[in-house]
C-alpha cells in the first residue's frame, strides 16, 4: 500500500475535545471520523496511480452533518507523461 501521512495543526488556542476530522479524494470522502491531528490514508496501488487533489473539514462529533468548508492542502499527479519517442540503434 502507498499513500500519505497527514499532520494537521491548530494554530490558535481552540479547544479540540470533539472536533472530528473528515478527508476527502479528489471530492469524495474517503475517511470520516478521524479524532487524531496525525494519521495515515492508504491508497490501494491502482488507485494510487493519477491526480490526488487532498482536502480536509472538521465538525463536532454530535453534529456530523455540519462540516467547515474544505481546505485543499495536497494536489499531486503520480501519472507518467505519455512520450513520443523515436529511438535507434547503432550496429558496430
Amino acid at each position: 500500500m502507498q499513500g500519505f501521512k497527514i499532520y494537521v495543526e491548530e494554530t490558535s488556542d481552540a479547544d479540540l475535545t470533539g472536533i472530528r476530522f473528515k478527508l476527502y479524494d479528489n471530492d469524495e470522502a474517503v475517511v470520516s471520523n478521524i479524532g487524531t491531528l496525525n494519521f495515515e490514508y492508504l491508497v490501494d496501488p491502482e488507485l494510487y496511480v493519477g491526480e490526488h487533489i487532498l482536502s480536509l473539514t472538521y465538525y463536532k462529533e454530535d453534529m456530523p452533518e455540519l462540516e467547515s468548508t474544505r481546505q485543499v492542502f495536497y494536489t499531486g499527479n503520480f501519472t507518467l507523461p505519455t512520450l513520443t519517442l523515436t529511438i535507434t540503434a547503432d550496429v558496430f
